[in-house]
């Protein structure tokens, strides 16, 4: 009992010795609510932001966000495999962001591959 309370104390003085505990809170709500907003309906998306293309910035803006809030919870300058591994999990569910999203009627992810298909068969 003793030991795994010990245990417990020092991985937590080691979590928050590496990570920003508001900042990494703060990226994570960050993280849940774009990928909540990414997989509302079409019906329910604004006119407004149905521009063609205007998607990808907005895409490129939140995960921007997500990588810099990311960066920030750190209380070090990340090291080139903590650069690597915030990349790949974050790149990780930018994938499945885009994988799920036909789960509710968005069809942004078959029109990239409709486009893609497309050229393909235009230059091919």
């Amino acid at each position: 009992m003793c030991d795994s309370l010990f245990l417990s104390l020092i991985d937590k003085v080691k979590f928050t010795r590496l990570f920003n505990v508001k900042w990494l809170t703060a990226a994570t709500f960050f993280t849940i609510g774009v990928v909540g907003l990414t997989h509302l309906p079409d019906e329910s998306v604004p006119d407004q932001l149905r521009l063609e293309g205007l998607d990808k910035l907005e895409h490129t803006a939140a995960y921007g966000a997500i990588t810099l809030l990311f960066v920030y919870s750190l209380r070090t300058s990340p090291t080139f495999f903590v650069s690597l591994f915030l990349s790949v999990g974050i790149l990780g569910i930018g994938t499945l962001d885009e994988l799920t999203q036909p789960l509710v009627n968005r069809t942004i992810f078959c029109q990239i591959f409709g486009i893609v298909g497309k050229r393909e068969a235009a230059f091919g």
